[in-house]
């Protein structure tokens, strides 16, 4: 029977129903908790003080010499969760669509095979949506040593233990990463030459396992990049991507494409647990070749949002990003539909009922 709350709008983006309050097994709907902060916190700020405030803590929120109501941080928290919930659906979505579409469906099996590639290489990095070229160099980048070795390891410290997971919540991983510093990720993470057994990952959310991942393959990456004439073959696409300071089609950071990579591999180890093939272990990506051969359809876990933070004594930031995806001509490729296009340009919301 279909839970009744999977299409529910709060558990799809993240968003909290209702806030725990001090009193024990006292709830506040989040609204209410929302404007309670705001009219708590919303005061004047004499130009004085200002510099008595942690930018640790505002972020530069109060710049203008009057403290942003925290009700405004959480309209841009929830904005930016519900665009991230947004682009981890239609990632999820368009690799098991990839997954699950038939091999043999055409006489023309270019054709299903160049719309597989669509898909694929559109959730790794909006970019290049498909070329016979693009295609690839994906496939000899993930069957590279070393990505094998990343996305082993996660699947033995992980996967192996948690052969239904959900794919780890991007929002949670980018937020994560953000905030670390160079040395402090490696302090925390390491490098692929880090041996695993160095940490102590019992206590390890999936969150940690992927990060782990994200950072091992983004060393990986720039390591195989150098090892290549980027200026003559299409390497330099994945070399510009992830490392030039002008191409960031991830919402203004650099790990969308290691994490939407990790999901890609597991939902592929997922569909080879139902559909044993001998190539799996050899290239772990199947489904990027030519002569794959689907099977029945697999059903996967739908996609996992994390839960938005509601804290205001995290670092408050109001800033917007602009979508830098040509989401017309996804849709006019068939990437997307007419409906994903209206729900990016006019974000839905639970509710404009007013909260007195």
């Amino acid at each position: 029977m279909e839970d009744p709350s999977a299409n529910d709008w709060f558990r799809r983006n993240g968003i909290p129903h209702e806030v725990s309050k001090d009193v024990p097994e006292q709830y506040l709907p989040f609204k209410r908790f929302a404007f309670e902060i705001a009219r708590g916190w919303e005061r004047f700020i004499e130009q004085p003080q200002l510099r008595l405030l942690s930018d640790d803590a505002f972020g530069g929120v109060y710049e203008r010499g009057g403290l942003f109501t925290f009700f405004q941080v959480l309209r841009a928290r929830i904005k930016k969760n519900v665009t991230y919930a947004y682009w981890t659906n239609i990632a999820v979505r368009c690799f098991t669509e990839a997954l699950n579409m038939e091999s043999d469906k055409s006489d023309y099996p270019s054709v299903n095979f160049a719309n597989r590639m669509q898909k694929i290489c559109f959730s790794l990095f909006y970019y290049e949506y498909y070329s016979g070229q693009a295609a690839s160099v994906v496939r000899e980048f993930i069957a590279t040593a070393d990505v094998k070795a990343c996305f082993m390891e996660y699947a033995h410290a992980y996967l192996h233990q948690n052969l239904a997971s959900r794919n780890s919540c991007w929002n949670t991983i980018q937020a994560r990463l953000g905030d670390l510093t160079v040395d402090e990720t490696k302090a925390v993470y390491g490098l692929i030459n880090t041996d695993p057994n160095a940490f102590d990952k019992s206590k390890w959310s999936h969150e940690d396992h992927a990060c782990r991942f994200i950072v091992c393959v983004y060393e990986a990456l720039r390591n195989w990049c150098e090892r290549r004439d980027v200026s003559n073959d299409t390497a330099w696409l994945f070399e510009r991507y992830n490392f030039s300071n002008n191409y960031n089609f991830d919402m203004t950071d650099k790990y969308w494409f290691g994490w939407s990579l990790l999901t890609f591999l597991m939902l592929c180890f997922q569909h080879s647990m139902v559909h044993d093939s001998t190539r799996y272990e050899d290239v772990l990506a199947p489904v990027l070749y030519e002569d794959w051969q689907m099977g029945n359809v697999v059903n996967f876990p739908p996609y996992k949002i994390a839960m938005m933070n509601v804290s205001p004594y995290s670092k408050w930031n109001t800033d917007d990003f602009e979508n830098q995806v040509d989401i017309s001509m996804a849709v006019y490729q068939g990437i997307l539909t007419e409906e994903d296009e209206r729900l990016l340009e006019n974000p839905e919301y639970e509710s404009e009922t007013e909260v007195r």
